[in-house]
């Protein structure tokens, strides 16, 4: 079973879905199927307050519990936060950002059957 996509499908169903926006690995496979994608990895379009809930209720739909966070970037003007996640299943990886450019605005996809939406691929080569 793959979690990653199991969470995206929870994620689709979520009254909040239009503020994360995915980007990162899962999206890069999608164009370049070679690439392993390990975790996931979004951009909050508003800031990360009750980031921590969010990522709880989305996930305990799942059976995953976040066991561990880190702050990412933290003394740049945008940090972000890691979400190391654990159920019976397996782990799962969420990486959450905010305040990256997001021009072109977003793109919706389907990935693994959910609609869910995306960082257009110019604006994910433009981070890179």
């Amino acid at each position: 079973m793959d979690l990653a996509l199991c969470w995206l499908q929870a994620l689709s169903q979520h009254p909040e879905k239009a503020r994360l926006i995915l980007r990162g690995s899962q999206l890069t496979r999608r164009w370049c199927p070679q690439r392993r994608a390990m975790d996931l990895d979004f951009l909050d379009l508003l800031d990360l307050k009750e980031i921590d809930q969010r990522i709880q209720l989305i996930s305990q739909g799942i059976g995953l519990e976040i066991q561990q966070t880190a702050v990412l970037f933290p003394d740049t003007p945008w940090p972000g936060k890691r979400f190391f996640l654990k159920g019976a299943l397996g782990s799962l990886q969420i990486d959450m950002g905010y305040g990256d450019p997001l021009s072109e605005g977003s793109i919706e996809l389907e990935i693994g059957g959910s609609p869910v939406l995306c960082c257009p691929p110019e604006t994910l080569l433009a981070w890179k």
